[in-house]
């Protein structure tokens, strides 16, 4: 039996390593996917995005394949310009970026609604959308965590490691986290996603159920809005505002909103996350009781 040459045995090991480190990586990443994540578009956003198929910049123009994010041959600095949303030819982005926030998504909605309308008209919110996705079917590792992501990569070597070195503990950051998670390539997302429109979400009673999104002062802060947002409603002035109306009048206005928005498939943990904007003292036994008998049998 040959003895295979010294430096292929060296290859052979490296190659090993490194598909052990990003299966190790790729695990652990998908074992934090949360249920449910929001990806927030228009017609301007990079790839495609439709409730059959969510697909990156580069997914659309090749059917090759890119490299793995995490793995030593991804372009870390590509990485890190998606990240802080620097300019990236349309063409060469193979990432496809979501939210576990809710609180976020809408904000960000918002914000882009006002940075960077579809159209003139100031006051049309009907062209950005909200895509709500069940994560349940797919394989592990599909969805990859944006500080895992980040963690890999500042292992290595790159001309843009100091900005993402900021922009990591920027994330980490109370009140910064924004829930983001990362896809590459194409995605069938067929009869395991529904989405709305930012018109229909506020026509639909938002501003109501969460008063804070109306501040048109905020309208053009990100981050910083989203954070003081949680701020707000840990506090005192917080659960004043999210208390004018009765529990059950909240009850009903989330349900109506998730129904009108996403469904009867959707409309439970659409609501649940609706209310999970007021302070948890607000609600009693009772109300989770309601929602129980108001849902029992649609699932």
């Amino acid at each position: 039996m040959r003895t295979p040459a010294p430096w292929k045995a060296a290859e052979a090991e490296a190659a090993d390593s490194t598909r052990d480190e990003l299966d190790d990586a790729t695990s652990k990443s998908g074992d934090k996917t949360p249920r449910f994540l929001f990806r927030v578009h228009d017609i301007n956003s990079l790839g495609m995005t439709s409730l059959t198929q969510v697909s990156s910049g580069h997914a659309e123009r090749s059917s090759q394949p890119g490299p793995k994010l995490l793995s030593r041959h991804f372009d870390a600095s590509q990485f890190c310009n998606h990240l802080l949303w620097k300019a990236i030819p349309k063409r060469d982005d193979d990432l496809v970026s979501w939210t576990s926030s809710l609180l976020f998504a809408i904000h960000f909605a918002i914000y882009r609604h006002t940075k960077r309308p579809v159209t003139n008209n100031d006051e049309n919110m009907s062209n950005i959308f909200i895509l709500m996705l069940d994560t349940r079917d797919f394989p592990k590792g599909t969805f990859v965590r944006d500080l895992d992501a980040i963690r890999y990569h500042l292992k290595s070597t790159f001309p843009d490691k100091p900005e993402l070195e900021k922009f990591y503990e920027l994330r980490r950051a109370r009140g910064y986290y924004i829930g983001e998670y990362l896809t590459q390539g194409s995605l069938s997302v067929t009869g395991k996603c529904r989405q709305t429109s930012l018109e229909r979400l506020t026509d639909s009673g938002l501003f109501y159920i969460c008063p804070y999104f109306s501040d048109q002062s905020y309208w053009g802060m990100l981050n910083q809005r989203v954070a003081m947002i949680r701020q707000t409603f840990l506090s005192e002035k917080g659960k004043q505002m999210c208390l004018r109306p009765s529990e059950q009048t909240q009850l009903r206005r989330a349900i109506t909103i998730a129904q009108a928005c996403f469904g009867d498939k959707l409309a439970l943990p659409f609501t649940l996350l609706l209310l999970s904007f007021s302070p948890a003292a607000y609600f009693s036994p009772g109300l989770f009781q309601s929602l129980a008998s108001l849902f029992s049998g649609m699932f």
